[in-house]
């Protein structure tokens, strides 16, 4: 079966480089040399575990854990935007809208009515 396949080692691992620093800039490729496997493999087994690719599956954990942190603290946009790596408030703001059809700012206070 699919399961049997997947090497939760490596993806735990993957899942551990991406978490330890948002902020860190790194490709596909460095992550796949950290985990000790090659670019090709690590595509595979993300994919197997997650149906998605690897910058995908990234994408999605980076807004996951920014939206939590939105919903926790009161820390700066701003700060938030260099903290989980985007290039500018603007380009998080951007993805994060994306993801969950919100501006952060709007999640925020969406969260902080609800509380």
């Amino acid at each position: 079966s699919k399961v049997d396949k997947i090497r939760w080692d490596l993806f735990s691992k993957f899942k551990d480089i991406i978490e330890d620093d948002f902020g860190r800039k790194m490709s596909i490729q460095d992550m796949a040399n950290e985990v000790g496997c090659d670019l090709s493999e690590l595509v595979e087994q993300v994919r197997l575990a997650t149906n998605t690719t690897p910058a995908k599956f990234y994408d999605k954990l980076r807004i996951r854990k920014l939206a939590d942190r939105l919903r926790d603290t009161d820390q700066s946009l701003s700060s938030l935007a260099y903290e989980f790596g985007f290039s500018s408030q603007s380009h998080m703001t951007t993805m994060f809208r994306k993801h969950t059809g919100f501006t952060p700012g709007a999640y925020r206070a969406f969260h902080a009515c609800s509380n």
